[in-house]
């Protein structure tokens, strides 16, 4: 009977001591522990966590500039750091801090790196959260020079526009070349020799340096020609009738392509070098006209730009047409004196005959 009342008894007694040596081992009963680990001081709940930035897209050259940053665990002991340097932070609630960037880190384009600090924690945005203070995209307005001689050796233009930037470069049908950043309106760039080895336009674009920034509108500056020049001709006349003939040509600034035109219609021209050309007479050209002379005009190709007109030089070439021949007869010739030392000869109209001869070549 005492065997029955104390088993039950004694089970119950082992059951509570496992029990309570288990609770005693793994806090069985206890109360929940706080984590500690985002709370941050004053025992707050929620983790220190940064979800967003406004506004974080800031033109270069801003004056100061209020951002606001929401998360969770913020306290009145919250800074807000850009690329490791505090700013001034105004506490609004656990989900929301105000801070105030200084004009002077706005002077430059940069990504400035956000992070809020509190305590010992740090907690950094990540990168779609930090404050892009961005470049702007430049205009370009005037080139000096604004056109140069094909064949000219490297130098230097100058640029003006506006919204030029520290690290701006200049780039040349698309490819960069050598810059100097002289003012936000202003800058100077060095062009090869290369860049003016032919007569076609060269594009420029102005381009920025990112964040931000980017490339200009297009400004050509223009690679002429030479204005050629004409010295003379070989055979410089020719009797009217006569055959094709090719005329050498003699001068200075003469380029691939420049044409010949005889009064007014072009002409089969060769190009010889800078300063001799040929160019092929037609029969039509040399017949006799009511005037003794053809012109020649020396062209050169279109110029690239249609402010530049093409340059040109005209020389004349004599077409020999008719002579008069004189023919003394038997009749008597009066001498006549205009004045002291001179005499002239008046001749009787029948004592000339007119016939047509070909002057000698």
């Amino acid at each position: 009977m005492n065997f029955c009342l104390a088993g039950p008894l004694g089970f119950l007694r082992l059951v509570l001591s496992f029990c309570l040596l288990l609770t005693l081992l793994s806090g069985c009963g206890a109360a929940p522990a706080n984590s500690g680990t985002a709370s941050g001081a004053g025992g707050n709940a929620a983790p220190l966590a940064i979800s967003s930035v406004t506004p974080k897209d800031v033109p270069v050259g801003s004056s100061a500039v209020t951002i606001v940053v929401t998360g969770t665990g913020f306290t009145p002991t919250s800074v807000v750091q850009l690329s490791g340097a505090s700013v001034q932070t105004t506490f609004i609630s656990s989900t929301e801090i105000r801070a105030t960037i200084p004009g002077a880190q706005l002077q430059k384009g940069t990504i400035l790196k956000l992070s809020v600090v509190d305590g010992t924690q740090v907690v950094a945005a990540d990168t779609s959260n930090n404050v892009q203070v961005s470049n702007p995209v430049p205009t370009v307005s005037t080139l000096a020079p604004f056109s140069v001689l094909v064949g000219s050796p490297a130098g230097t233009i100058t640029v003006t526009g506006a919204s030029f930037v520290s690290g701006i470069t200049l780039a040349v049908n698309g490819s960069p070349r050598t810059t100097t950043y002289v003012s936000d309106t202003q800058l100077t760039a060095s062009l090869t020799a290369d860049d003016f080895s032919s007569a076609a336009p060269l594009l420029l674009n102005a381009v920025n340096p990112q964040p931000g920034g980017g490339a200009s509108g297009t400004i050509a500056l223009v690679v002429t020609n030479p204005a050629p020049t004409v010295a003379s001709l070989s055979p410089s006349a020719l009797n009217a009738g006569s055959a094709a003939t090719i005329v050498n040509i003699v001068g200075t600034g003469f380029v691939a392509g420049t044409g010949v035109l005889v009064n007014g219609a072009s002409r089969p021209a060769t190009f010889i070098n800078a300063t001799a050309m040929k160019v092929a007479l037609t029969p039509a050209d040399l017949q006799a006209q009511a005037r003794s002379a053809s012109q020649l005009l020396i062209r050169h190709p279109a110029a690239a730009s249609r402010h530049r007109p093409r340059s040109r030089s005209t020389i004349l070439f004599r077409v020999r047409s008719l002579l008069l021949r004189l023919r003394l007869s038997r009749e008597p010739v009066r001498l006549r004196s205009p004045s002291p030392g001179r005499a002239s000869f008046q001749l009787p109209w029948s004592m000339l005959t007119a016939s047509r001869a070909r002057l000698p070549t």
